[in-house]
């Protein structure tokens, strides 16, 4: 009789205990998904200086770990089109990809301050684009909309509303941090939880194909983004990396650092990519999403 309670007991316990690990699922399954909202400050990303940072491991390390992300398969969908800046009669190629069109081009548009041509020559800019300050990416002065008015060099005085025009043409708008990373997600790129800050090959399949890149340090151009090393810098009396780097505003701000914001870097000595937050002060690239 004992022998028998004692079974039936055994017998209930196990299959509590199996309900409950069904009913806890399978956490492998779960991805996050941005959202259209600005992400929190406990989003982390990598902390670094207008240098870049470097990717201190390999492709084929980072895909046997088992804390990647996911992998999601490389859109297909791609379409390559073009657009003019009526402010200033400026053309730019453009690229759908699925779904979500960018400028292929760095922004070229020139303001009266808090724009610059890399070491001030205009060919420079002819071939890269301009390099801005953050108040100027932001139109913190209200040129053209209220998005972001106000929004100068600290975090405090700014309350952008979603999506920031900026300095972009009309119809167009800053990319924030969550749209970076849809891009990324996009071309088949895949981030390391362990190194939540680099998004593996994202580089090489976003840099161009061409030999203004160092060191060939140059991308595959996979989707036509044709991101090029236009450098960055600061206030416009400092310039670096011409040819190695280049460094991609959003609107997003990190509000565990002061002075920072979030871009995108791209480098000459990695085929991976980096979303960052960096100084407010230093100029860098912009390219604007449609609306």
């Amino acid at each position: 009789m004992l022998k028998s309670k004692l079974s039936r007991c055994l017998f209930v316990l196990f299959a509590v205990v199996a309900m409950n690990l069904a009913a806890c699922g399978d956490d492998d399954d779960f991805v996050a998904r941005p959202g259209d909202d600005e992400p929190s400050s406990s989003s982390v990303k990598g902390k670094s200086s207008s240098s870049g940072a470097n990717s201190s491991s390999s492709v084929a390390e980072a895909q046997s770990s088992s804390s990647l992300n996911k992998v999601v398969p490389a859109c297909k969908s791609v379409k390559e089109g073009s657009m003019v800046d009526e402010r200033d009669g400026l053309e730019y190629r453009t690229v759908d990809i699925c779904g979500q069109v960018w400028m292929a081009e760095n922004l070229n548009y020139k303001t009266e301050y808090g724009s610059y041509c890399y070491e001030k020559k205009q060919d420079n800019c002819d071939t890269y684009g301009r390099l801005y300050q953050w108040s100027v990416i932001m139109d913190s002065a209200g040129v053209f909309s209220d998005d972001a008015l106000g929004c100068g060099t600290e975090a405090e005085e700014c309350s952008p509303s979603y999506p920031v025009r900026g300095i972009c043409p009309e119809g167009w708008h800053v990319p924030t941090i969550h749209e970076l990373e849809s891009l990324l997600k996009a071309v088949g790129s895949i981030r390391d939880e362990s190194r939540t800050w680099e998004w593996l090959n994202a580089g090489k399949i976003l840099k161009s194909a061409t030999d203004d890149w160092e060191d060939d340090g140059m991308g595959e151009d996979s989707y036509g983004f044709t991101a090029l090393p236009a450098g960055s810098g600061a206030r416009g009396s400092y310039f670096t990396s011409l040819g190695r780097l280049v460094d991609i505003a959003t609107s997003s701000i990190d509000m565990d650092l002061d002075y920072h914001t979030y871009c995108l870097n791209l480098r000459e000595d990695t085929d991976d990519a980096v979303i960052m937050s960096d100084l407010m002060r230093d100029t860098r690239s912009v390219r604007c999403v449609k609306n």
